[in-house]
């Protein structure tokens, strides 16, 4: 049995300094795509993905121990309340696959964009040099609810 997981980061802990604030031992393994998934946001402005069978989230993915997970587990239900902790298949850049888990919440009633939000999930996706149109697809979403 590993002692460590992959987690797959598709909002704010994509942000090294952020997760390694919550996670000390992270390290990086790669940028990766999540398919057959879409962002959205949930009624408090948070974001999480939803099943979309044409719709791609890209984010990072780190290697996280045992203890890490542990402690990232709290911050997300701190943050999220109710949240399902997921394990998916992601691609990575470089042609590989594997097995990452990642955290979702309920979109509830009346989705809602938290402009402030979006605007360091597109920071840190340029940052990452993730894909052009993946760049592109989150200003949309920005300047359609902004």
């Amino acid at each position: 049995m590993t002692n460590t997981r992959l987690y797959f980061a598709y909002a704010d802990n994509m942000n090294e300094n952020v997760v390694r604030n919550i996670c000390p031992g992270v390290t990086f393994e790669g940028v990766a795509e999540l398919k057959g998934y879409r962002i959205t946001f949930n009624s408090e402005g948070q974001i999480t993905v939803v099943p979309d069978n044409s719709g791609s989230v890209w984010g990072v993915v780190w290697c996280l121990s045992l203890k890490d997970i542990h402690l990232l587990d709290q911050k997300e239900e701190e943050m999220l309340g109710a949240y399902e902790k997921k394990t998916l298949i992601v691609n990575f850049l470089d042609g590989r696959t594997a097995e990452a888990f990642l955290y979702l919440t309920d979109v509830g009633k009346e989705p809602s964009l938290n402009k402030s939000i979006m605007d360091f999930l597109i920071e840190q996706a340029q940052y990452w040099a993730l894909p052009t149109a993946y760049i592109s697809y989150l200003k949309q979403i920005r300047e359609s609810n902004g």
